[in-house]
Order: C-alpha cells, then structure tokens, then sequence
C-alpha cells in the first residue's frame, strides 16, 4: 500500500482476506460499502484530494469516544515526506 499516490484520489482503502489462504491485503475502492470480503466495517484509510493517505483513527475527534462519530481521519506521519521523495525523482527524471 503505498502513502502518497495520485491515481487513487478520494478512494477508500479496505483490509480484505483471502477465506482459502486467510491472506490479508489491501484493496483501493471508490465507495465507503464494505467488500465482501473486508476484515472490518469501516475503511482502513483514505486518500485526501492530494493523493495522501490519511489512516482511520477511532475513538477521537468527540466527547463519547464510543460513539461511531468519534472516529475521523488523520494525515499520516510519513506521508508527505513520500510524496516529496516522489517529487524530487520526478524531478531528476525530467533533467
């Protein structure tokens, strides 16, 4: 999964398993629905107007920490610094 990514702009990201191997991985979807095959009711992520990955922080953000309304979603920490590395190669790419 990866932190800063362009394509993937206003898209939720959802924690699936695979019921054979019971394989966890993550999958990039347009819609807050839960696949089929998601490990939890709620996105895992999502990705801000910028292509920054922004993870599910529940529990925060309310005074009932209980209330499903607590849970918001906050930029995370590395994520700016992977869109500046991406930045910086395509940079020297074009030069």
């Amino acid at each position: 999964m990866k932190l800063y990514s362009p394509d993937a702009r206003g898209k939720y990201v959802w924690q699936v398993a695979d019921a054979k191997t019971r394989a966890v991985s993550y999958t990039v979807t347009t819609t807050r629905t839960p696949p089929l095959d998601a490990c939890y009711g709620h996105p895992m992520g999502k990705y801000d107007d910028q292509g920054l990955y922004m993870t599910f922080c529940p529990n925060v953000g309310a005074d009932d920490p209980k209330s499903p309304l607590a849970a918001r979603y906050v930029l995370h920490p590395m994520a700016a610094s992977e869109r500046d590395h991406a930045d910086k190669e395509r940079l020297w790419r074009a030069i």
